[in-house]
């Protein structure tokens, strides 16, 4: 039999015993015991973190969890219990230490002999002293459930060739149901129907995105890391407030508070994102990966480029002294072979062709010209290879990074793509949310045009502004390549590819 449909009839008979051994309840509540899959995440190269949640009725009892090298566990690596608490909503977090360098695991939880969960795998990080000979970052983002299907993360679960998933952010969206949506969608509203601002409100719209199995089987499949953006919040959010955020909805920090822990519940990570970032991790010799935090911690409120005065531009601020000076320091001194950041927002930029879109420079980088500056300082003293990975846009991109000493509020490109660049960015499509997709093709491909044409734009390598899908970076000493894999549709279940393009990116 083939390993991998060895490993599909596994998962599938571990979901069938799960649905068989929890079936002995009560009639008016849930049939399964673990109705929300298991993920695993913040690996390092010893250990992983583990993650499930079950429901009311197993309050206080012993969730037991398995780790092994092998998928029938014939050799259990370790083993435990945790008791699942109504104060974390019953999800459980084990992190699991002692493990060997990238190596594959399998792990399960189960409360009874007869109450599997889905098998779950992961993998470790390199040894910090080993330079791998290639590892490959799938990268996701921007998932509306609204807007359409999540059949990207469909495709991506199916792919062997991954060893850690990055999501970038708007892992949910806080919307009412009917807004920003497709509401020619059946039964793809929100739950609850009403903007999110509670704490059960968070914990509610996080459990409608997770029960998609789709995003079930990705978790399942490898190991992740993330960053969240605004909407895990509201739309346009920063340290004090949000665009999407009124008094009327109280207070904005009991909001964020809100948001912060369900995050924190329903994530395989244990440290919150806005706590002393960056976070930093260390891919053997060949990495140096970086995770930005540009919501929650520092970011000042949203102004408009334009009117930024000189005292504005000081104060102004995205990150914050702390995570800056890490950042700095990182991309000025790391010894590896590139340096990977990680990112919310749109870095490099682009400039404005047509009256008919319109551009956010405030929210990007570009609204924040002290600190984008700082970084492109930084830049030019890296001896590595910089990569900027981005999300939130929704469109996809390669572009190349120099010093055009823009004005932030009438960008000026000059540099080719073709040019020896300081960095890449490489912006990754969404999964679902709306990009121009609603537009007719003649006017999207018409603004494409114009988009890359080298008298507005020379430093844009390739835009995609109507796809949905996923990217993935694969890297090895010598190169870096980002493939771009765009899905068939996101309006029905259908984890078609449509088709997938790939870029080398040269230094």
């Amino acid at each position: 039999m083939k390993i991998k449909s060895f490993f599909f009839t596994v998962i599938c008979l571990s979901i069938i015993t799960c649905q068989i051994g929890c079936d002995a309840k009560k009639s008016n509540q849930k049939t399964e015991c673990f109705p929300y899959g298991v993920a695993s995440g913040n690996s390092a190269s010893n250990s992983v973190l583990l993650w499930t949640k079950t429901t009311l009725e197993y309050i206080e009892q012993k969730v037991h969890w398995q780790i092994s090298t092998d998928s029938l566990f014939t050799r259990i690596h370790k083993e435990g219990f945790k008791i699942a608490k109504e104060e974390n909503d019953f999800t459980i977090k084990i992190k699991v230490d002692g493990l060997s360098p990238s190596t594959f695991y399998y792990y399960r939880f189960f409360i009874d002999k007869k109450s599997l969960s889905t098998l779950g795998r992961t993998k470790t990080l390199p040894a910090i002293n080993e330079m791998p000979e290639n590892f490959s970052i799938a990268l996701v983002n921007c998932n509306n459930f609204q807007d359409g299907y999540f059949n990207a993360f469909e495709a991506l679960s199916k792919r062997d060739d991954v060893d850690l998933v990055i999501h970038l952010g708007d892992y949910i969206y806080e919307y009412e149901a009917g807004r920003y949506a497709d509401t020619t969608l059946v039964n793809r509203l929100h739950k609850p129907s009403h903007e999110i601002v509670t704490l059960n409100d968070y914990r509610t719209r996080y459990s409608q995105y997770r029960s998609e199995i789709e995003f079930q089987n990705l978790h399942a499949k490898f190991p992740f890391l993330f960053i969240w953006d605004d909407h895990e919040f509201a739309n346009d959010a920063y340290a004090k407030g949000a665009k999407n955020h009124s008094e009327e909805e109280g207070v904005w920090k009991d909001r964020q508070a809100n948001a912060i822990k369900a995050y924190m519940e329903w994530m395989p990570i244990y440290k919150s994102p806005e706590k002393n970032p960056p976070h930093q991790i260390q891919i053997g010799q060949l990495i140096d990966l970086l995770l930005l935090e540009e919501r929650a911690s520092a970011r000042t409120k949203q102004i408009n480029p334009c009117e930024l005065n000189e005292k504005d531009v000081l104060e102004h601020t995205l990150l914050g002294k702390k995570q800056m000076n890490t950042l700095v320091n990182t991309i000025e001194n790391s010894n590896k072979v590139w340096t990977v950041i990680a990112n919310q927002v749109a870095f490099t930029g682009y400039s404005k062709v047509d009256s008919l879109f319109s551009l956010k420079y405030k929210d990007w980088w570009l609204g924040y010209p002290n600190d984008r500056n700082q970084v492109i300082s930084a830049f030019k003293k890296a001896t590595n290879k910089p990569i900027i990975l981005t999300g939130d846009h929704h469109c996809s991109f390669v572009m190349a990074l120099h010093d055009d000493h823009l004005d932030s509020c009438k960008p000026k490109y000059i540099s080719e793509h073709n040019t020896k660049p300081l960095a890449w960015e490489i912006m990754v499509p969404s999964v679902s949310s709306k990009n121009y997709d609603a537009y007719p093709d003649s006017i999207v491909n018409n603004y494409s045009k114009k988009l890359v044409n080298p008298k507005y734009n020379p430093h844009i390598k390739f835009a995609d502004l109507n796809n949905h899908g996923f990217t993935i970076m694969h890297f090895n000493q010598n190169t870096v390549q980002a493939e771009y894999v765009f899905m068939e549709t996101i309006k029905k279940k259908d984890a078609t590819i449509r088709e997938t393009k790939t870029f080398n990116l040269t230094y």
